[in-house]
């Protein structure tokens, strides 16, 4: 017979347990994660662009054919891959995630995936950990997406939700305020003939990207990209509508941005605001948005401010509120320079 003592040391190592088992389940993610990385590293992704046989694929790798099994019983258990007979292929959706015209493809989320793996360690370090410039361009590919065919797609379908958008970028400049890559502003470029953008963004290497972007769709002409800190921006009364890509904006630098956009758009222009990372109300989803919150802020970015609080922010720098728009389950909020 158990004596009490005994019983309370079994409980406590079912207790001990349950916490061993979530934290097995967290480290078997990392593990294949840490396989995906890898074999991205090394290129077997491209290469699996298209059906491989399994004797090429093999020596693609340059692993020992037992080795060569083991990565390929992951893949395969894994839903990477599929194998018939003596070929292997990624299975659909993988294949879809590494297509050229892919929305964001499997590089830009593995890339954004480690850099946000970093961010959580580093917060156990008392200060925020500034990010390098490569970091901030993987940051931006992998918010932007790439400006090809879905893209424009998923674009017009917004435009119907903002019209107010759509009619100014025919007679009016647009200010793309952090474009980063510059997805949006490119995009738009394509869907209005006439439109004329100019983004700016205080990363060297993401300006860079979105000029060779432009030049590789045609739009140079139409879409001019400036390197500079939003806060320093000097024009005056230039533009119709602003886009402000505000998540992206630290806490110290958001105030004089804002009253930067004021002035370079002209009275009775408008500034698109977009509510992003609000907490979900789904108790699932919560652990991961958690760990995204903690990753971002520990670059001392903010995280999931609300449109009231983005209406609050916009209002203390002069603007007063048009509207607050619903596209596909986001909230975005239009605010306007007074006349």
């Amino acid at each position: 017979m158990l004596t009490t003592s005994d019983q309370e040391l079994l409980d406590r190592n079912a207790l001990s347990q349950q916490a061993a088992g979530k934290v097995h389940g967290w480290a078997n993610g990392a593990r294949m994660f840490a396989v995906l990385r890898g074999l991205q590293e090394r290129g077997w992704f491209e290469y699996l662009g298209q059906p491989r046989e399994r004797a090429a694929l093999l020596a693609f790798s340059g692993l020992a054919t037992a080795q060569f099994d083991d990565v390929l019983a992951v893949l395969d258990a894994h839903g990477i891959v599929e194998q018939e007979a003596e070929t292997v292929r990624l299975t659909a959706s993988f294949a879809e995630l590494v297509a050229d015209d892919a929305l964001m493809g499997l590089d830009e989320i593995l890339d954004a995936s480690a850099l946000t793996v970093e961010q959580c360690r580093a917060a156990a370090a008392p200060d925020p950990t500034p990010m390098t410039e490569q970091d901030a361009l993987v940051v931006a590919r992998a918010s932007g997406g790439r400006p090809n065919e879905i893209t424009r797609i998923e674009y017009e379908q917004w435009l119907e939700h903002l019209p107010e958008l759509s009619d100014a970028l025919r007679s009016e400049p647009f200010l793309d305020v952090g474009c980063g890559v510059a997805t949006t502003s490119l995009t738009l470029t394509r869907i209005v003939p006439e439109a004329q953008v100019v983004g700016i963004d205080v990363v060297p290497a993401a300006v860079d990207e979105a000029r060779r972007r432009a030049e590789t769709l045609g739009v140079q002409d139409r879409a001019e990209f400036r390197c500079l800190d939003a806060q320093e921006f000097d024009a005056v009364d230039e533009f119709g509508t602003a886009f402000w890509a505000q998540p992206f904006f630290p806490e110290p630098t958001r105030a004089r941005t804002l009253a930067a956009i004021y002035r370079a758009l002209q009275p009775g222009g408008l500034l698109i605001l977009q509510e992003m990372a609000v907490p979900p109300t789904d108790e699932a989803r919560l652990p991961a948005y958690t760990l995204r919150r903690l990753a971002v802020r520990t670059t001392g970015r903010p995280y999931g401010r609300t449109a009231e609080e983005l209406i609050t922010e916009a209002e203390s720098a002069g603007f007063t509120l048009s509207r607050v728009a619903l596209a596909d389950s986001e909230r975005y909020v239009i605010m306007q320079r007074p006349h």
